[in-house]
């Protein structure tokens, strides 16, 4: 190690070569196979950079406390064991904590229980059976030659982790006011046992500087401590709660996901994108979602003038039998009109969530979706007051005239903008939405019997679209099946 290099200089050698390893097979030549195939070229060179930009950690200490903060500058899905590590390392160093900008973990659907993965100290048992008859030759043993007296017993020290919840616990009760909410519903003795459900919020809320933040909640234990976020420089939010919803027999003071949406978003003023998921709720014990009060929120929190893409889905989720649709929708109120979301690019959301039931006159299309959109994907589900044989909530039949509508007003046609009577291209009327490019309908999209061919999309409006309004238009219009779907955007 040239230790006669200035430490600046060798910090931005050593930080510019750890950034190197990690990008590794980003721009690697394409060898046919896709790049998150485990035998792809691109995989293996992504594989071997990050073993060894990890393996810098252990040239000296010096090394490791310059590449750190660029080795863990995103966390991704970590295993248990490697959340443990991580949360104690964060604990004691603060400075590689405040530089972590990106965070992933969802909660297993099957986790252990906090009695079978507890890891609290058992007392020590004696090694000795006292109910043995000690044998001669040990009796005679110990009259020849006495023990040496015990040693004192070793002071316990408390395990950094425990330290941490109560470093926590001491936080969030000094600041009341701001976490009243979140220390109603949670019970705070819960987060010193530490267990793999513990854990993870043990780390996630040492990260104060997160501008990434993807988290998959399935228990409402696990779920309720999302009140206590507050990450002022989130610009990136993939948020779902999956819980089977609240129980009101033992539940006086439910917090609904929309409270831990809103107790994150408003903390921060750079938020960008935001994917919400709300699947609270099964067929036997449904949840009716407020979606007002979700639109309420974004507004609430600036979003509207702020995100760049929006994803919102309300699900009753009943994956646990097959033989049943997947999800369901039951919904109150819809969106109505975005088109005060003056930045967003790209949307994707239920249509009866965002333009109402279609027997329900609901709303068109062309006037609910922003100018600036570029592209946008609805989903249909079934209804939760429909019987199980029937279809999807919004079908071809409703579908296409919306469809039609949309690529009309593309074109300038059948409006009466402002400019009507001018002269120029489309007879002077406005041309509306000039960036949308593609619109797709998801239905079915966790209904695994939906092969990968009959997950793509096809474009045949012959029977539907007999004018041909929709296979003429410069928007891609198409249909979308199953859960092996690239996430919603351009075709």
């Amino acid at each position: 190690m040239p230790q006669h290099l200035p430490l600046e200089i060798l910090s931005q050698i050593l930080t510019t070569a750890a950034t190197s390893l990690l990008i590794s097979g980003l721009d690697y030549e394409d060898d046919g196979k896709p790049a998150w195939s485990r035998d792809s070229n691109a995989y293996r060179a992504r594989r071997d950079g990050r073993r060894h930009a990890f393996e810098l950690r252990l040239v000296s200490t010096l090394v490791r406390d310059i590449v750190d903060p660029v080795l863990f500058r995103e966390i991704e899905s970590p295993s248990d064991g490697a959340v443990k590590v991580l949360a104690e390392m964060m604990v004691s160093r603060p400075g590689v904590a405040g530089r972590v900008e990106r965070f992933g973990f969802g909660e297993e659907e099957e986790s252990a229980s906090d009695e079978e993965d507890s890891e609290e100290e058992e007392s020590e048992e004696d090694p000795r059976n006292d109910d043995d008859e000690p044998d001669s030759d040990a009796e005679n043993q110990r009259e020849r030659k006495q023990p040496p007296p015990p040693a004192p017993p070793a002071v316990k020290q408390p395990k950094p982790l425990a330290i941490a919840a109560e470093q926590l616990i001491q936080k969030f009760k000094t600041n009341a006011t701001t976490y009243a909410r979140a220390l109603e519903e949670n019970n705070l003795t819960w987060l010193t046992r530490s267990n793999r459900k513990t854990r993870p919020w043990l780390l996630l809320l040492y990260l104060p500087n997160l501008r990434h933040l993807t988290l998959t909640a399935r228990t409402d234990t696990f779920a309720n401590m999302s009140l206590f976020l507050r990450l002022p420089r989130l610009e990136h939010l993939e948020f779902s709660v999956l819980a089977p919803g609240p129980d009101f027999r033992t539940q006086e003071n439910y917090a609904s996901p929309t409270e831990m949406l809103e107790g994150i978003i408003s903390s921060t003023e750079n938020l960008r994108y935001l994917k919400f998921e709300d699947g609270i709720g099964t067929v036997f014990q449904p949840v009716e979602h407020d979606v007002t009060r979700v639109k309420d929120v974004l507004e609430r929190a600036g979003c509207a003038d702020r995100l760049e893409y929006l994803s919102l889905v309300f699900s009753n989720n009943h994956e646990r039998d097959w033989r049943e649709e997947q999800e369901f929708s039951y919904l109150e109120g819809s969106f109505g009109s975005l088109r005060h979301f003056t930045k967003l690019r790209g949307l994707a959301m239920q249509l009866d969530a965002l333009l109402g039931k279609p027997d329900e006159d609901p709303d068109l299309l062309c006037d609910v979706l922003p100018e600036q959109l570029e592209h946008f994907t609805g989903i249909s589900m079934q209804d939760y007051s429909q019987p199980d044989e029937a279809e999807t909530l919004w079908e071809e039949e409703y579908l296409i005239p919306q469809f039609r509508d949309l690529a009309l007003a593309a074109t300038g046609s059948g409006l009466d903008e402002e400019g009507a009577d001018g002269d120029g291209e489309n007879g002077g009327k406005m041309l509306r939405f000039p960036n949308l490019t593609s619109v797709k309908m998801h239905r079915h999209r966790k209904d695994r019997f939906y092969t990968s061919i009959e997950a793509q999309m096809w474009a045949g409006y012959a029977d539907d679209d007999p004018s041909g309004v929709l296979s003429d238009s410069r928007i891609y219009f198409g249909w979308v099946r199953g859960p092996r779907v690239v996430a919603p955007g351009p075709d």
